[in-house]
């Protein structure tokens, strides 16, 4: 898991300055004869509930208005803010946390008033047991109308553990002034639901109807998340903001912890800027006509700062139009100080006022302890109509320089050979080797060559990496592999079970999900080598090495030789693979279902300007691709009886037989049909209620029931999140959710209904690590789950967009890659099919132990695969490439074993 440095969120401050315009409540009263705990200054009368939630926000009293902040009361929260936590939604309520709530203020440095909350909970979770430490304290400061928070995390177990944190029920006012809303969901609709967006749109202006997003730099901002709740409908209440940490592993003894700041400032209408020390506003916004315009600056300080003198000037198009008068202000918190300018404005178009603090003479970078990128304040101002293309205020870049390039490494990577002209290294199929990396120069050739084991079935991935000596590169460089011979035994793998490819690359202008990911070329793409190739002589180019052991194929010791030609002569590479003697599951032993969303051949091809195409060639690829890694295809079949008895033959076969009745009663999926090819337990129909809210059990009830009456042998899967089940107990077979291992799970379990694992791509960006999600694939087996739903993995994206970025992240959803007329696999692909196979290494030695056990019983050679495949962190091992590869040798080694003695 990728470290993640402690996060401050000043979109939190942001929505409580605008919280001011909730109708006027009536003033706090409340005390400790209702348990409620006060810290307040001259501005703020905070109350605190330690009894709820280690100490929930109840009440924010904002003494110069007289207007009281509440928070909504979705999910039973009734206060301003909320701490929770990704080990259960109400962990602190708990029999088993132990509480230690504060009892007392405590008076700090500068008159701060602190109130500290903290409890202990211990218990178990998914099969694993926690103690957790919660630590949080509240501090008020004299002269300040803003709260700040440190909240703390700490691991007391004796294991790493995984903590996600995040802040709950931030109430966000919405209606004709302002909204804080993601980019694209627009002023009083509701959020389309879960969604990443730019953490720099949190700061905006509103003119109308027209809503502008200015910027602000949160580069420890990880994601945000958008909720409604069901009868907050129409524009009755307003939106409640999440605010997600990334999930961490919290070591023994390890901490997370974080500050953010919750503040009020005075009302004010058309706020254009917002910041930690305050909420700014200008009149208009909006202007009809060039020429002489004036405009009226308010400022509502949430800091004080005292004397401050303000300069700036008019911009557009990053270029000064006229600067602005100098003004001197005091900037007091509760204070509120107007401003007026008079402006000359040449054309119609999109303009900036640009005000810079100066404090003592030194200029104040406004937002510095929250890390902000613009230090300055920067009002967006539109004057009759826009350019075409243009906007009213660009958004911020996330840094102060441009976005970090990839910058080659020295990979010291095994050498498989050496001559004048190249080097040829061996790398792991999860590790990216960039184009700017070079190879260390000290690595010693390995007379060996390449050695690997794999069962029959299964599929090996070979990346060689090529890099010439010289500037003048390589010419005609050509790959080919003898047949793979066994030694002493008539055995051979064919050469039509060899795939060969160039590694391509991927260019990514933006970092996905807006985290530390460089930019530039990231190796993908794998094009089928068909004819000699020209390499570069300033890059390394990889090549890509796919070979299967037959079903067929017995156990022993295969070889073989790498022919590497070129114009200046040719290198050999030995090549050693040793076949188990076990094979892979037919089918497949976890079921899957690759969708196809947002694929149109037609559309995708003439985004690659192409009007002349094979689109059902380019189907069958699709089918092929999906069947050759595993996989299941989803959209793009036609699941016809004769279709389906076709893919049973082809390589292992698949795994499901989704939505087959959805276009009539029973289509052709008869329960004669199904029985006659044996096709029944693989049936389901996808409920048509997708991710559906708990609002909707009734129609999905209904629905289910009147399946169920007329399709009984067809089983039903159903996506939905929500912990309100029992309705559909009994109907639902097959629950597609996320990664969960709970008292429910194991009851529906032991019901005899199924758990697919959901939305697994959203993982598997370009940049993403490999490794981490190849080891979803443990903790697939690990939570017991038998399935998963890809939602997509062949989604083109705009070519016009060549990040092809999707949720966020580059390439999601691109697993298989488009070129001129077909598609090609990508290394993410690959790594997929990678971590299916590490599944069913997992369900051969469950397999292998029980069958071992009724003929043997138990003893030292059982108990220890028996402990692998129990395990329920053993994705935890998958810490590097050469744990997992130790890991998958062992339960190999384990599964021959059992079979051998067994017999």
């Amino acid at each position: 898991m990728r470290s993640r440095r402690a996060l401050y969120t000043p979109v939190i401050l942001s929505i409580l300055l605008f919280a001011l315009f909730i109708p006027r409540g009536i003033p706090a009263t409340k005390n400790d004869s209702v348990g409620h705990l006060l810290i307040e200054n001259e501005f703020l009368r905070v109350s605190i509930d330690p009894k709820q939630d280690f100490g929930t926000l109840r009440s924010f009293f904002n003494k110069m208005t007289g207007k009281e902040l509440s928070c909504t009361t979705i999910n039973n929260i009734d206060g301003a803010a909320a701490l929770r936590t990704g080990l259960g939604r109400r962990l602190w309520r708990h029999p088993n946390a132990h509480q230690f709530l504060a009892k007392k203020e405590e008076e700090g440095p500068e008159h701060t008033q602190i109130l500290r909350s903290s409890f202990r909970w211990t218990g178990e979770i998914k099969g694993s047991d926690y103690d957790f430490l919660f630590e949080v304290k509240y501090s008020l400061k004299a002269g300040e109308s803003r709260l700040r928070v440190d909240w703390k995390i700490s691991n007391l177990a004796g294991e790493s553990r995984p903590v996600s944190a995040w802040l709950h029920g931030i109430m966000l006012q919405r209606g004709k002034f302002y909204t804080v809303v993601p980019e694209g969901f627009g002023d009083g609709r509701r959020p389309r639901g879960n969604g990443f967006f730019s953490p720099v749109t949190n700061w905006m202006a509103n003119t109308g109807e027209q809503t502008y997003f200015t910027a602000v730099e949160l580069s420890k901002v990880h994601e945000y998340y958008m909720w409604t709740d069901s009868e907050f409908s129409g524009s009755k209440l307003p939106y409640t903001l999440e605010v997600i940490y990334q999930q961490e592993y919290l070591p023994p003894g390890g901490t997370w912890q974080t500050t953010f700041f919750l503040g009020m400032a005075l009302p004010l209408p058309n706020v254009a800027f917002a910041c930690p020390e305050a909420a700014i506003a200008m009149e208009p916004l909006l202007a009809e006509k060039t020429g002489p315009q004036d405009v009226s600056i308010s400022i509502a300080p949430v800091k004080t700062l005292g004397a401050v003198r303000l300069e700036g000037n008019l911009r557009r198009k990053g270029q000064s139009i006229m600067p602005l008068a100098p003004r001197r202000i005091n900037w007091q918190a509760g204070q509120m100080e107007s401003i007026r300018y008079s402006l000359q404005v040449p054309e119609e178009g999109a303009y900036q006022l640009e005000l810079n603090i100066y404090q003592e003479g030194e200029q104040y970078p406004l937002g510095n302890e929250i890390g902000a990128y613009r230090r300055y304040i920067e009002i967006p101002l539109q004057v009759g109509k826009l350019a075409e293309g243009e906007e009213v205020l660009p958004p911020w870049p996330r840094t102060e320089i441009k976005a970090r390039n990839i910058v080659g490494r020295l990979l010291k990577l095994p050498l498989l050979a050496e001559d004048e002209h190249m080097r040829i290294g061996l790398a792991h199929p999860t590790e990216r080797v960039f184009r700017e990396d070079t190879l260390h120069s000290e690595a010693q050739v390995q007379s060996a060559g390449i050695e690997k084991a794999l069962a029959a079935g299964e599929w090996e991935s070979i990346p060689i990496v090529v890099f010439p000596k010289n500037r003048q590169g390589l010419s005609n460089v050509w790959l080919t592999i003898s047949p793979l011979r066994q030694e002493g035994r008539k055995g051979i793998i064919p050469q039509n079970h060899f795939r060969l490819y160039r590694v391509a690359s991927l260019y990514t202008k933006q970092a996905s999900r807006f985290l530390d990911y460089p930019v530039g070329h990231y190796p993908d793409p794998l094009y089928p080598l068909k004819y000699p190739q020209d390499l570069s002589g300033d890059r390394n180019t990889v090549f890509w090495l796919n070979i299967q052991a037959p079903l067929t194929a017995e156990a022993g010791l295969y070889t073989g030789t790498i022919h590497l030609q070129y114009h200046e002569g040719s290198i050999e590479i030995p090549l050693k693979l040793r076949v188990w003697n076990f094979r892979l599951p037919s089918p497949p032993a976890l079921k899957t279902w690759a969708g196809a969303v947002g694929f149109n051949i037609k559309a995708q091809m003439q985004q690659l300007g192409l009007e002349e195409y094979n689109a059902a060639e380019i189907r069958e690829q699709f089918i092929r691709l999906c069947l050759d890694y595993g996989f299941n295809p989803g959209h793009g079949a036609r699941y016809t009886e004769e279709e389906v008895k076709t893919w049973e033959t082809y390589n292992r076969g698949f795994t499901v037989l989704p939505n087959i009745g959805v276009k009539g009663s029973h289509g052709w999926a008869t329960q004669k049909t199904l029985q006659k090819h044996g096709w029944e337990q693989k049936a389901y129909i996808y409920a048509p209620f997708d991710e559906h809210s708990k609002e909707a059990m009734p129609d999905v009830v209904r629905w289910a029931q009147d399946w169920r009456r007329d399709n009984p042998h067809i089983k039903i899967l159903d996506v939905y999140y929500g912990s309100y089940t029992e309705p559909l107990h009994g109907l639902v077979d097959v629950w597609c959710r996320d990664l969960q291992r709970d008292s429910w799970t194991r009851e529906r379990m032991q019901a005899g209904d199924e758990f697919w694992r959901v939305n697994a791509p959203l993982i598997w960006g370009v940049e993403d690590n490999l490794l981490e999600g190849r080891a979803d694939y443990w903790k697939i087996w690990s939570h017991e789950y038998t399935g998963q739903l890809l939602w997509s993995v062949i989604a083109w994206g705009n070519k016009t967009r060549p990040d092809y970025r999707g949720l966020g992240s580059n390439a999601l959803a691109l697993n298989l890659f488009p070129i001129p007329n077909g598609v090609v696999p990508t290394i993410r692909w690959e790594n997929m099919r990678d971590g299916l196979e590490d599944y069913e290494y997992f369900y051969l030695l469950k397999k292998f132990t029980l069958a071992y056990e009724a003929r043997a019983g138990q003893d030292e050679l059982s108990r220890g695969a028996r402990a692998l495949w129990t395990d329920p962190e053993v994705h935890i091992r998958c810490q590097s490439r050469e744990a997992l590869e130790l890991l998958r040798m062992e339960i190999a080694r384990l599964c021959e074993q059992l079979q051998e003695h067994g017999k």
